[in-house]
């Protein structure tokens, strides 16, 4: 087996994996924001967090294993370029999501201020938007 052979493998199993990190994560935002649950164990949340995360660095790992032998051609893509700017977006944002994710462990979701959910939103909007566009894009270019 080859070296981009594994890399595409890594790619596809940490996709999945980030996948279903993030429905785990957004299930329990979800109780927390309708008030079934008061707050999030603190616990549950780093774990998330590093589950997301580690598969994200893999992404990128395995991502540049890919990209090295078709750099000339997709550096000259303007959708690879779109892409590697919502993989670049979802690093800076899981930056936000360590700040923002102690509200979600403190504090129940109706006791924040518009000022203290804001963010959590844009947040929230930020990692939709950036996912998706990211494996569309992937699928659509590849």
């Amino acid at each position: 087996m080859d070296l981009h052979t594994i890399a595409l493998g890594v790619h596809i199993l940490s996709i999945l994996v980030a996948i279903g990190g993030i429905l785990w994560a957004d299930h329990s935002a979800w109780h927390w924001f309708r008030s079934k649950k008061e707050t999030l164990k603190h616990s549950h949340l780093r774990r998330v967090h590093a589950v997301v995360g580690t598969a994200l660095g893999l992404l990128i790992g395995s991502g540049i294993i890919l990209f090295w032998p078709m750099k000339d051609q997709l550096l000259t893509n303007p959708l690879f370029l779109l892409k590697m700017l919502f993989v670049l977006l979802l690093v800076i944002n899981s930056v936000a999501i360590d700040r923002l994710m102690h509200r979600a462990a403190s504090l129940p979701f109706r006791s924040l201020t518009p000022a203290q959910k804001i963010p959590l939103f844009i947040s929230g909007g930020v990692s939709a938007l950036c996912w998706l566009g990211a494996i569309v894009l992937g699928l659509t270019i590849f």
